[in-house]
C-alpha cells in the first residue's frame, strides 16, 4: 500500500480509478501479499507456499514489474515531466535555442530509471522473502491448511491497518459514527477473531457462541452502504472501493471467503471438539 501510495493511484476518494489503474494496484497488492506470507513463513520456520506455486509468483512477479513499470512510465511520469518542460519554456525558464523534443528524451529517460528505481524499492520486500524462502524451503516444517493461515493473517493485517489509520486519522469524526459505524467496526473485529481461531485451531469462547452471533455478523456485513455515514465510508476507504468494480468483486470475494471460514469454524467439528494431536499447529 506504501508503494501505491507513492504511485498515487486510487488514493484520492474524489477520483475514479480507470480499469488500468485497478489492474496495476492489484498487481502491486498481491506482490506486497506475498511478501507479508513469505515474511511470516520464514518468522514461523514453517513452508506456506509449495514449490510449484513459489516459482510460478515468480513469474508472474516479473510480469507484474514490467506491466507497473510500463504503466507508471507511459500514463504518470513521462506525461507528468512533458507538461512540465512545456510549461517551463513558455515561462521563459529554459533557452529558447534548446530543442524540445532533445529536453523530452532526456527527460524519459530519467523519468524511466526513476520508475525502475522507484518500483525496485516496492518490490524489494517480496525479492528479499523469496530469495531466503529458496534458500531455506528445505529446512522449513509443513504446516497443516496453510492456505486459511495465509487469508486468515491478511484479512487480520487488512483490518488492524485500516481500524488503526481510522482511529488515529478521524479521531475528531468519530463522535459522529452513527451505530451502524460501530456495528460494522464490532463486526470487522469478530471476523479477525473468529479467522484465527479458525485457522490456527484456537477455542475461542465456546461454539454457541459462533453459532448464535454468526447470522448478526452476516446481516451486518450486508448492509449497504447508505446506512454508513459519511466519515465512516471516508476513514475506511469505501469512496475508493466504490470507483472500481475490481475492488468491489475483491470485497466481496473476501468477505464470502471470511464468512465461510467462520461458518465451518462455528457449525463443524473443525476446532472445537477436536481431540487430534496432530490438527495442532
Amino acid at each position: 500500500m506504501l508503494g501505491l501510495g507513492f504511485a498515487g493511484l486510487g488514493v484520492e476518494n474524489t477520483f475514479k480509478v480507470s480499469p488500468s489503474e485497478a489492474l496495476v494496484n492489484t498487481c502491486v497488492e498481491v506482490v506486497l501479499v506475498f511478501a507479508m506470507i513469505y515474511t511470516f513463513a520464514l518468522g514461523w520456520k514453517k513452508r506456506l507456499i509449495s514449490e510449484k506455486v513459489h516459482k510460478w509468483f515468480f513469474y508472474f512477479s516479473i510480469l507484474s514489474f514490467v506491466v507497473v513499470g510500463v504503466f507508471l512510465y507511459m500514463h504518470v511520469y513521462a506525461p507528468m515531466y512533458a507538461d512540465m518542460i512545456l510549461e517551463a519554456m513558455k515561462n521563459g525558464m529554459v533557452p529558447r535555442n534548446w530543442d524540445f523534443q532533445m529536453l523530452l528524451t532526456m527527460t524519459r529517460v530519467e523519468v524511466l530509471i526513476f520508475v525502475l528505481l522507484a518500483l525496485f524499492l516496492i518490490y524489494v520486500p517480496f525479492y528479499l522473502g523469496y530469495y531466503h524462502y529458496s534458500k531455506t524451503m528445505n529446512l522449513l516444517g509443513f504446516a497443516k491448511n496453510s492456505g486459511r493461515k495465509c487469508f486468515a493473517v491478511y484479512a487480520i493485517a487488512s483490518y488492524a491497518f485500516i481500524y488503526l489509520a481510522m482511529f488515529f486519522g478521524v479521531a475528531g469524526d468519530i463522535m459522529n459514527f452513527n451505530i451502524f459505524d460501530c456495528f460494522s467496526t464490532l463486526s470487522s473485529l469478530y471476523i479477525a477473531l473468529g479467522l484465527y481461531g479458525y485457522a490456527f485451531n484456537q477455542e475461542i469462547l465456546n461454539q454457541t457462541f459462533w453459532r448464535i452471533t454468526l447470522p448478526v455478523c452476516i446481516v451486518i456485513e450486508l448492509l449497504p452502504a447508505s446506512f454508513f455515514s459519511a466519515d465512516f465510508k471516508s476513514a475506511v476507504g469505501m469512496g475508493i472501493t466504490e470507483t472500481s468494480p475490481i475492488y468491489v468483486i475483491s470485497s466481496f470475494v473476501m468477505t464470502a471467503v471470511a464468512i465461510y471460514m467462520l461458518y465451518m469454524y462455528a457449525s463443524t467439528d473443525v476446532v472445537f471438539k477436536n481431540t487430534d494431536a496432530d490438527e495442532s499447529i
